[in-house]
Formats: C-alpha cells, sequence, structure tokens
C-alpha cells in the first residue's frame, strides 16, 4: 500500500494514539483504534457484498459519523466514493448515480422518502445494495448489520496512490453535471497544502459545521485525521449550537462560508456574547466572496484567531489563500497562490496578461482532477496544456496577489452552495405562459447572492410571479427555485442572440467592490 493514500494515514494513526478521540458527534466519540476498527469491518462487509477495486458507490447523505467511515472503507479497498448533494431531488439524484454507474447507494434515513421514490428506476443499483445507514427497514440493508457481518482484520487491498479516490459532481458553463475523478495522491497533495497554509497540527479541534458532499469542509475535517487530530462534526449548522461546540470542544479551527459566519455575527448580542471562542486560532472562509465588512466584524468577534479566505474550485483544488497578515492590507482579495501553485492571467487567445489587466485565471498544481468520467471532450476542453482555468476573471497586482472581479460562466453562488441558471431556465421555459426566462445572482445580505428570475410572458399572455414559484416546486431542489420574479417585455441580446446577462446583472452590482 502506497503512504499516499487514505487507508495509509488512518491505520498509522491507530497505532500512534489509539485511544485519542478522532471523531465526535452529538453523543457519539470514537476514538482512533474504533475508527480503524469499524472502516476495517465496513470494507470487508463491502468487498463480501462483491464490491471491488474501482467500483463506485454514491452516498446521498446528510452529516453523521457514518459517512466518514464510507469514504475510509471504500477507500481501504480502492473503491470509489461518489458524494451527491442532499439538497438534490430524487431524479437529480438518479442522474448522478446511474452516469457514476454506482453498484451501491448509502443513503441516510431523512432522505429514504427521495430513495424510495427513484430506487426502482435506477440504473445499476439493485434494492438491496439501496443501504439505509440507521435501523433497518422493510426491503432495505441496515448499515450496522452490514458493518458488523465484516472481519475486523485489516482487508490487505494494494491501494495505490494513483488509483481513483472520489468522483465530484460539478457543472460548467452549460449547467451539465460532469463527474470529476481525484486520485488518492491528488487529495493527499492538498491535505499537505493545507497543513502548511493552515498550520494544522495533531493538538487542533476543528468543527465540521458544512455538509460533508462538498469538498472544502469534507477534506478540512479529514486532514485533521490525517494529523492526528480532531474532528467534531455537526449534522446541521445552527449559530448557536456552534458557538455551544467550540466553547464546550475548546475547537482551535474552523472552516464556514461567509453565509455561516454572518449568521452567528448577527445573533442577539446576548446569545453570540454569552459563549468563550477564545480557542479559536485559525478560521478559514471559501466556497464564495467574503465580504469586507464580514470580514471586520469576524476579526473583531474571533480576536485569537488567524482568517485565512481561500480561492478554488472542484476541478483544481485550493488555488490561492489570502493569509491572516494581509486580510485588512489587502481589500477584496484572495491571496497568493498556496504552497505547489502556480497562477497566470490569460486573455481569450492564450496570451499571458501583465498585472492590473483582467483576464481568465489559469493555475497549475499537482492535485487537479485525473479527468471527467466518460467525457474526454471535456477533459480535453478544461485544459490549455498543463493549466486549468475556473472560468473565473481576476487580476493579479504587482505583488502577486489574486482580485476575483467577475465569473464568465454563469454560475451562481448562493449560501456557500453552486446554482447554475441553465437547468433553472429550463424549468422555467416549460410554463405554458413563458416565452423566454434568464436567472442571475443579485447582491443579498444573508446569502451572499440570491436567486432573481427575468421572464418574458408569451404574448397575450398574463403570468402572475407567484404561479411562477408554484410550478418550479417539485422540479428542482427547493435551493434553486427563484424567490424574485421580474416580468419583463425582453430581455437584452447580443447581434448573435445570446442572452446578456452582464446587462442584466449590472444595476444590481453597480458600486460595489467586485461583480462576484
Amino acid at each position: 500500500m502506497s503512504t499516499m493514500t487514505f487507508p495509509f494515514f488512518i491505520r498509522v494513526n491507530a497505532g500512534k494514539h489509539p485511544d485519542r478521540p478522532a471523531l465526535l458527534c452529538e453523543d457519539r466519540i470514537c476514538s482512533y483504534r474504533e475508527l480503524h476498527d469499524r472502516t476495517n469491518r465496513l470494507a470487508n462487509a463491502l468487498r463480501n457484498m462483491g464490491i471491488r477495486k474501482g467500483d463506485r458507490v454514491s452516498l446521498y447523505m446528510s452529516n453523521c459519523p457514518e459517512y466518514i467511515e464510507l469514504i475510509f472503507a471504500l477507500a481501504k479497498i480502492a473503491a470509489v466514493f461518489v458524494p451527491i448533494s442532499y439538497r438534490l431531488l430524487p431524479g437529480e439524484m438518479k442522474h448522478i448515480v446511474d452516469h457514476s454507474e454506482s453498484v451501491a447507494l448509502f443513503f441516510t434515513e431523512d432522505l429514504q422518502e427521495q430513495v424510495t421514490a427513484a430506487h426502482r428506476d435506477l440504473a445499476t443499483v439493485p434494492q438491496d445494495r439501496c443501504i439505509l445507514v440507521g435501523p433497518s427497514r422493510s426491503g432495505l440493508s441496515g448499515y450496522e448489520e452490514i458493518l458488523r457481518s465484516g472481519s475486523p482484520e485489516d482487508p490487505e487491498v494494494d491501494v495505490r496512490e494513483d488509483d481513483d479516490l472520489y468522483v465530484g459532481y460539478t457543472s460548467g458553463t452549460t449547467g451539465f453535471p460532469k463527474g470529476a475523478i481525484f486520485t488518492h495522491k491528488a487529495r493527499m497533495i492538498n491535505l499537505l497544502q493545507m497543513a502548511i497554509e493552515f498550520g494544522i497540527s495533531q493538538e487542533d479541534s476543528t468543527l465540521v459545521c458544512g455538509p460533508l458532499y462538498h469538498g472544502a469542509p469534507c477534506f478540512i475535517g479529514i486532514l485533521h485525521l490525517f494529523l492526528g487530530g480532531q474532528v467534531v462534526l455537526m449534522k446541521q449548522f445552527h449559530p448557536v449550537e456552534a458557538l455551544r461546540h467550540i466553547q464546550a470542544h475548546r475547537i482551535t479551527t474552523a472552516f464556514m462560508v461567509p453565509t455561516m459566519y454572518n449568521m452567528i455575527l448577527n445573533l442577539p448580542p446576548e446569545e453570540r456574547d454569552a459563549w468563550d471562542v477564545r480557542s479559536v486560532r485559525v478560521l478559514v472562509s471559501a466556497a464564495a466572496p467574503l465580504p469586507t465588512q464580514i470580514k471586520e466584524n469576524i476579526l473583531r468577534f474571533f480576536p485569537g484567531a488567524g482568517l485565512h479566505e481561500l480561492y478554488g474550485f472542484t476541478e483544481g483544488g485550493i488555488v490561492t489563500n489570502l493569509r491572516p497578515e494581509d486580510q485588512l492590507r489587502k481589500t477584496r482579495c484572495v491571496g497568493r497562490p498556496m504552497v505547489l501553485m502556480d497562477m497566470k492571467i490569460l486573455d481569450d487567445e492564450g496570451h499571458e496578461l501583465p498585472p492590473g489587466k483582467e483576464g481568465l485565471v489559469y493555475v497549475k498544481g499537482p492535485c487537479f482532477l485525473k479527468e471527467y468520467l466518460k467525457n474526454p471532450e471535456a477533459t480535453q476542453a478544461a485544459f490549455r496544456g498543463d493549466w486549468i482555468t475556473g472560468q473565473d476573471i481576476g487580476r493579479i497586482d504587482e505583488e502577486g496577489y489574486l482580485y476575483l472581479v467577475d465569473r464568465k460562466a454563469d454560475m451562481v453562488i448562493s449560501g456557500g452552495v453552486n446554482v447554475y441558471p441553465l437547468e433553472i431556465e429550463e424549468i422555467l421555459h416549460r410554463h405554458p405562459k413563458v416565452l423566454e426566462a434568464a436567472v442571475i445572482g443579485v447582491p443579498d445580505s444573508k446569502w451572499g447572492e440570491a436567486l432573481l428570475a427575468f421572464v418574458v410572458p408569451k404574448p397575450g399572455s398574463s403570468v402572475d410571479p407567484e404561479e411562477i414559484v408554484s410550478f418550479c416546486e417539485g422540479k428542482m431542489a427547493r435551493f434553486k427555485i427563484p424567490r424574485s420574479i421580474q416580468l419583463v417585455a425582453e430581455l437584452p441580446k447580443s447581434p448573435a442572440g445570446k442572452v446578456l446577462k452582464r446587462v442584466l446583472r449590472e444595476p444590481f452590482w453597480t458600486g460595489r467592490e467586485a461583480r462576484i
């Protein structure tokens, strides 16, 4: 087994400090010895079910300790996990399970209704491999029963650093999901990058309060297990509960998206200030731009913490880091490249631009995706030689710091969650009274961006905005439904007929520090 793999460091830490708490969630405490033992049992049970090296297994789960166990158990047999957002509806979940050709599906009890609605139509997952994480139910296998059936011995599968670890589904400018494949080595290097940048050690205890299907909270949590630290896992985020965990467990590090920070900061003072947060020394923000006012408030509320603001994208990993010493010196900046990363700005013809000029941000490093699953055309299009872009527009200053100013793609980030307008627009166009529709992100004090839909009614039709919202219910995940509808006579278009979303966005973003 290569040392640059996930099974290796769990085995080593179980030997080095077996009784140290590794994972805490509500009233459950799992030591490193127990984590190694349970993941061995689960790995062997999965092999007994016929799951083999390279097989993909979908995780449609809310936060729970079993999520982490499954990641390591699958890694121990060189199988591949496929995280699926628990926000997705049955049809959206089914697409990912089918496209990934997953051979099994694990889900939590809160998602049983969605799985029941979809499991008969899953192309590659038989009913006995739709596995409920929780008590056994009729027609569904029970997680604990399966785990207990496995041997505690190490499965001793030859896991190599270039073996696939997981497939993360993302979307490009078209909005159609693509499966980005990552190897053990790519993510191990990413863990080392973060350990160096943030100064994390085995003495640290981290609060994981974001969804584990999302790369940042998942792998920042795993970073602490890699180093022998402690993970405190929240099943769902609540600002007061987050503060309670920080005080109770003497949390030293935490990752949150700007919306989470804002929810904490906007608690009534008597609730917010009742908790001791002096143990926190490292805070990380990513997934959405961090407004300057929120940043200043974070630094006031967590006086002992160094704040890191990251920029990255699914295919390229974490690219830059604005370190604590630069937070107030560099406004609306996302920092310089992390260790082992390089960055440049290119124009549309691929020429490198000098400092101060805006263009597409391209990056190079060792932790990119291996390829898109079953999509060689997209893999080829993603790269320009050894360089890859997340389709963001930015500029680099004379000191090598990156400033993001816009997105070439039309993706919206609301509450740290990526939303792709095309799929929403496709639903809106199904409405019998809608002629055209365009969806954009507009500034929102709570979520960072909120969805606004511009709708052109068909000639002679009268459309009620509430009717549009009701039409979307049940056809897409709730977080994708635009809550603001503007009825317009026409949409601005280029001579080629393309809707000019920058024109739609401009009135809402004028005068702001950035258009992102």
